[in-house]
């Protein structure tokens, strides 16, 4: 090999070399400002503040409690958008949620709930919002003020979620125009029933 086939390859080595050594010490400084916002105290879930769209609040271990999270958890591991719908899928009560990280080390939740438009009975007595969706909370008693829908097999519906069932649609369209015409102080007690 020649001495200035050599000198060339030297040149381009130690052309070479300081880029390489750029790379590095952009890498571990991405890993470790990645290693920071994971790890680092300062960046631990600490508190938690829920909201209802009725004016209460829920906020520490029951606002923990409620979303399924832990606290301490990196702020940066939580992805907001699967915590809504997590919250949607565990509580379906809730309509809609709407998650927000403050930082350094806080969530704030706004929860919209399903406002019940009417009751079905299905051998108990369950809330229907103006989607049809049936909410799983069954009560012994008729809820007074709610119009009942009766003549429903258990069959026809889904307990927990919405319905696409055309007795249901009807009788809560019938009920959203007769309320249109029922003011304020007059009678709710509405009972819509189905025969076969």
């Amino acid at each position: 090999m020649s001495k200035r086939s050599l000198n060339k390859k030297i040149k381009v080595i130690f052309a070479i070399i300081p880029w390489f050594f750029l790379v590095a010490v952009f890498t571990a400084f991405i890993v470790s400002v990645d290693r920071y916002k994971t790890e680092s105290y300062r960046f631990a879930l600490k508190d938690i503040s829920i909201i209802f769209d009725n004016g209460e609040s829920l906020t520490g271990k029951g606002a923990f409690s409620y979303l399924d999270l832990r606290q301490d958890t990196p702020i940066f591991k939580i992805a907001p958008d699967r915590v809504a719908a997590d919250i949607i899928k565990n509580h379906p009560e809730v309509l809609s949620a709407e998650v927000r990280k403050v930082m350094p080390n806080s969530m704030a939740v706004d929860i919209t709930n399903r406002i019940p438009v009417a009751q079905v009975r299905l051998g108990r007595f369950y809330a229907v919002d103006k989607d049809g969706f049936i909410l799983p909370f069954a009560s012994n008693f008729k809820k007074e003020g709610l119009p009942l829908i009766e003549g429903l097999d258990i069959k026809e519906v889904v307990i927990g979620s919405g319905n696409n069932n055309d007795k249901i649609k009807t009788a809560l369209n019938m009920i959203e125009r007769i309320m249109s015409v029922i003011d304020d102080n007059g009678n709710t007690n509405i009972c819509l029933l189905y025969t076969s």
